[in-house]
């Protein structure tokens, strides 16, 4: 799976899927970053929440971790740009399941980043992630979701099923459908604390947080 030639690209096409809702979403709960010290965000993508930390949190220190170098590359524009140093920000181009890191974060934020797994392996990636938390630390989870009935489900499905056709081809997704990560994170001994909805229910954004 790589992103690399979607880099360039994805923030009109973010655009063209959503509006601005998106990136409404993505900020939701933004201001949970505000007193952090030590941030991790993973699959960042082309860094519309990194330049929003850092202009709520420059003092604090902030690891990006995407498996795409391209990506990372868009994300560092993107924050000169805003008038941002790229260099405060530790970037790290590798898989999440190959990320090392003796650091303990007090924040972490996922965006649109847990859709990419299923099964077994989301299962891997949410205990890797919460291995990276320390107690008491938040999570950002922002996502897709299916709604449980009515119309609202059966746009989100059709949305959703053409998303997912359309990222198999593109990026060699290896997921195949949407899995609902709740369980999973709850499982690795985080809590629900927040949680909003966006687009007729096709978007949420959630407050998570690692037992003390």
């Amino acid at each position: 799976m790589s992103f690399d030639r979607l880099a360039r690209h994805y923030s009109w096409m973010e655009w063209l899927l959503a509006g601005r809702k998106l990136h409404a979403c993505r900020t939701a709960f933004l201001d949970e970053a505000r007193t952090s010290k030590r941030i991790l965000l993973v699959g960042e993508g082309h860094g519309r929440f990194l330049t929003e930390v850092c202009r709520v949190n420059p003092g604090a220190s902030i690891t990006c971790v995407d498996a795409s170098p391209e990506m990372l590359r868009v994300a560092k524009e993107r924050l000169t740009r805003s008038g941002i140093d790229p260099s405060g920000v530790r970037f790290e181009a590798v898989p999440i399941l190959g990320f090392e890191s003796e650091e303990r974060f007090d924040f972490m934020a996922t965006q649109f980043f847990l859709d990419c797994f299923e099964g077994e392996e989301l299962e891997r990636v949410v205990a890797r992630l919460a291995g990276l938390l320390q107690p008491g630390g938040k999570w950002i989870v922002a996502d897709f979701q299916a709604p449980e009935d009515g119309w609202r489900r059966l746009r989100a499905r059709a949305v959703l099923a053409l998303a997912y056709a359309f990222f198999r081809a593109a990026v060699r997704l290896p997921a195949r459908r949407l899995a609902n990560p709740s369980p999973v994170l709850a499982a690795s001994g985080l809590r629900l604390l927040r949680r909003r909805e966006f687009n007729y229910g096709l978007l949420y954004s959630e407050v998570w947080a690692l037992a003390s």
